[in-house]
């Protein structure tokens, strides 16, 4: 009898435990995946580089990575890419094609293709394509799912889904502006010269680790 009681309290226990989280998430409502870090990059004393990653998926769940950065230089306009970047040998993309992207309204815009930036001289990787989605971000809705269509040279197109909260971090990254470290910069350089060998020492430490980084979205 003792021990039915105690079966019964136990169970009470659990039920008033399960009702009490059922209670809190709805009160809280459910947790929200974080944005993926942007990362800033110095490439330069004045040109900066926003750059955020995502892995988007074709409809055979094959991942693909995108790649979005804004670069700032010390003159002239800004510029904001997307490049996207899939399996080598998998695929062979269909350079100067423009992307498309598709709103569940049934809407479309195109992006420019802009895969020459990559390389210098030759023809970029088949598996690389790089677009001009600076004048499209704004144009994307960030509560909504939408689908990219790459050309590829077979005639046919890879599909990628893009989640909203990729589309809202990517207008983030379209509206980095640089923050007061030119400025800084500027007074370290007019600063006595016992300051400037330790700005040079952490100067050359920043640009080592940022080489890595901006090595992704430079020039090849």
């Amino acid at each position: 009898m003792r021990r039915q009681c105690h079966g019964l309290r136990l169970r009470g226990l659990f039920l008033a435990v399960v009702a009490m989280i059922v209670l809190v998430s709805t009160i809280v409502g459910p947790v929200q995946p974080a944005y993926a870090d942007i990362h800033q990059v110095q490439e330069g004393p004045s040109q900066v580089v926003y750059q955020s990653r995502q892995k988007l998926f074709d409809r055979n769940n094959v991942p693909w990575q995108a790649i979005a950065f804004k670069r700032i230089p010390a003159e002239g306009d800004a510029i904001v890419r997307l490049r996207l970047v899939g399996f080598p040998g998998s695929v062979e993309l269909f350079h100067s094609h423009p992307l498309t992207i598709t709103l569940p309204s049934g809407s479309t815009f195109t992006a420019e293709d802009v895969s020459s930036e990559l390389f210098t001289s030759g023809e970029p990787a088949g598996n690389v394509g790089q677009y001009d989605i600076g004048s499209v971000i704004t144009q994307l809705p960030e509560t909504l799912t939408v689908e990219f269509s790459v050309p590829t040279v077979d005639e046919t197109e890879v599909q990628l889904t893009v989640s909203p909260l990729a589309i809202q971090e990517w207008k983030q990254l379209a509206a980095q502006m640089p923050s007061d470290s030119s400025n800084s910069s500027d007074s370290s350089n007019s600063s006595d010269s016992s300051n400037s060998s330790d700005s040079s020492n952490s100067s050359d430490s920043s640009n080592s680790s940022d080489s890595s980084d901006s090595s992704d979205v430079s020039t090849d």
